[in-house]
């Protein structure tokens, strides 16, 4: 669409500074998910009575041992905080 409204000669340029905006603002909204979505992991993983809580996971071996979280009770209680954060749901 940007391309057809541009002269010929301008056409690489247009082109160009779209291509920028677009990775400018996917780069942003990825940061802020992600800052969003570590918060809420946090939150949630720091009131799970018994867990021992260590940080939020950020790399794999991080995600497996979760796995092995003791009591199993607890290890489900984890897994749930980690599901329900990805969730989004309107404040009441």
């Amino acid at each position: 669409m940007l391309q057809a409204a541009m002269p010929l000669r301008e056409m690489a340029a247009s082109t160009s500074s779209w291509m920028l905006c677009r990775a400018l603002g996917s780069t942003t909204s990825i940061s802020i998910v992600g800052s969003i979505l570590a918060s809420r992991q946090d939150h949630l993983l720091r009131n799970i009575p018994g867990y021992d809580f260590v940080g939020v996971p950020s790399t794999r071996s991080d995600y497996e041992a979760i796995h092995r979280v003791e009591p199993p009770e607890v290890r489900h209680l984890v897994l749930g905080a980690l599901a329900e954060s990805f969730t989004v749901r309107p404040r009441r």
